[in-house]
């Protein structure tokens, strides 16, 4: 049933509710009054008729109001009726093994989007801006708070992107009315992520150019970047592996993909990959839940991701051994997740 026919049913059966009653209890009175007043049955009831006949068309008119202004809250609750019955059709139609991680996203989803609704139902909907870069991190801190024991994340990103990541006491409390639970830094979600046993294992690009110019904006990121790091994980974590990579080509290198990821379960029932797109005239990141070893992108991100997970131990550093190199000591009573 329909909000417009829950409406006009409820509606009518209202009226009938006043009218009915109302009509017995007139006639109850005419027929008590008729002996005092000495008048016929004929009279009476043509009076009784003509004050019923007034009274009715009042009923109605503030009836008819009322279902009018309902109209429109009732045609606008139908439509959101009719979306919410079209999720349903299409989680209906997601059961092989493969559709895991589009139903872990769909959920995550919904769960955000409403927990936004709830916000502003009272009356209160804040809406942030973000850099490209910063919502680059959003996407790829929502992908890896939907993962659990068993998945495979591997990634290649940079500095560059990991420099908008909000140190999580610097986020805006409230943030799109969302509870603490979506409020988080992309860090901390690895933290947690690397909890619950996800298989993570990273590579970050970097500038070995700009690294050698201590007073560089790109070395001082670096340092603050890798302190971080280094503060929320042990250098020592078996579930979140991290390697720096050097190289003289940054800008080459770097110039298709910001960062990047590939993931698959450990039974490889599910798999998924994200990359940022930096040649749309929007920047966007493209996710890809297809299984297809031949498609091209897959095979560009792969072939990239291997190159660096091959690199001699002599040409990639350890968190450890890069924040010796940038003479950096843990904090560990900092932020620590």
């Amino acid at each position: 049933m329909s909000f417009l026919q829950k409406y006009f049913n409820k509606d009518t059966f209202d009226t009938a509710k006043l009218v009915i009653p109302l009509t017995a209890g007139i006639l109850s009175i005419s027929y008590l009054l008729k002996d005092k007043f000495e008048l016929s049955y004929l009279e009476v009831s043509i009076a009784m008729g003509i004050i019923i006949l007034l009274i009715i068309p009042l009923i109605a008119y503030n009836n008819r109001k009322r279902i009018e202004s309902k109209i429109p809250l009732a045609i606008v609750k139908n439509e959101i009726e009719k979306e919410a019955s079209k999720i349903d059709a299409l989680i209906a139609q997601l059961n092989n093994p493969s559709d895991l991680y589009k139903l872990r996203l769909i959920a995550y989803r919904l769960r955000i989007e409403l927990a936004k609704y709830k916000f502003m139902s009272t009356g209160l909907y804040p809406q942030f801006c973000l850099d490209h870069r910063m919502y680059f991190m959003y996407i790829f801190r929502s992908v890896l708070d939907t993962l659990a024991k068993g998945d495979i994340y591997r990634a290649v990103t940079t500095i560059d992107i990991w420099q908008f990541d909000e140190d999580d006491r610097k986020l805006i409390n409230g943030y799109e009315g969302l509870p603490g639970e979506f409020i988080k830094s992309f860090l901390k979600a690895n933290v947690q992520a690397a909890k619950r046993y996800v298989d993570i294992e990273r590579y970050f690009i970097v500038d070995s150019v700009g690294m050698k110019d201590i007073h560089s904006e790109y070395h001082s990121n670096m340092k603050d970047t890798v302190q971080r790091i280094a503060n929320q994980l042990d250098y020592d974590s078996r579930e979140c592996k991290i390697f720096f990579c050097p190289t003289e080509n940054y800008i080459e290198e770097t110039k298709d993909d910001i960062a990047f990821a590939l993931i698959r379960n450990e039974d490889k029932s599910s798999f998924m990959y994200l990359y940022s797109n930096m040649s749309n005239p929007l920047p966007s990141i493209e996710m890809n839940f297809l299984d297809n070893n031949s498609e091209e992108n897959y095979q560009r991100l792969y072939g990239k991701l291997e190159y660096y997970r091959n690199k001699p131990a002599s040409q990639k550093l350890t968190l450890q051994q890069m924040a010796a190199k940038l003479g950096i000591k843990k904090n560990t009573t900092d932020n620590k997740a």
